[in-house]
């Protein structure tokens, strides 16, 4: 009992849990292990001002912050396509606040009718060219969501040119 009341003590509220869990956010074993450890416990002469918890923390126990819960910051991206002679997709790929890594050397894939054809990486400035087979049909560009550190870039896809021959 003393363990569970422990470890319900030592719980790092989070907002997005709150009445979804009972304890409204997300166990701390380390923090709940300073509760219960007695060598956590701090063995200067109690301070002047009188502690409301019923567990005191020690203060110079910091719990590691969790990495998936780092603010990421999330980048909107859009991508252009045409088709030109037989068969030439170009365009650029455009992010929205110009964070650049989230448009060079990305990969682009070209599709037919939502079939893969080929895949490019864009140029630094976010351009691509490629030679695709000259077949008639409905084509797409798409950028698949990208994941970087502390970034992620969105997925995007191009308007749908047709080419008829």
């Amino acid at each position: 009992a003393n363990l569970r009341n422990a470890l319900l003590d030592g719980v790092d509220v989070v907002s997005g849990l709150s009445g979804k869990v009972v304890t409204g956010g997300r166990l701390n074993v380390a923090k709940a292990l300073g509760v219960v450890a007695p060598s956590a416990v701090p063995t200067a002469s109690p301070s002047p001002t009188a502690s409301t918890s019923p567990n005191p923390l020690p203060t110079d126990i910091v719990p590691d912050p969790d990495p998936s819960e780092e603010p990421s910051e999330s980048h909107a991206r859009s991508i252009t396509m045409k088709l030109r002679g037989h068969l030439i997709a170009k365009g650029r790929v455009s992010v929205d606040d110009g964070f650049a890594p989230c448009r060079a050397n990305v990969v682009v894939k070209i599709t037919r009718w939502g079939k893969l054809i080929k895949t490019v990486k864009t140029a630094t400035d976010g351009t691509y060219r490629i030679r695709i087979p000259d077949r008639a049909g409905r084509y797409m560009a798409r950028l698949a969501k990208l994941e970087l550190t502390n970034a992620v870039c969105a997925a995007t896809s191009s308007a749908r040119p047709r080419h008829r021959h």
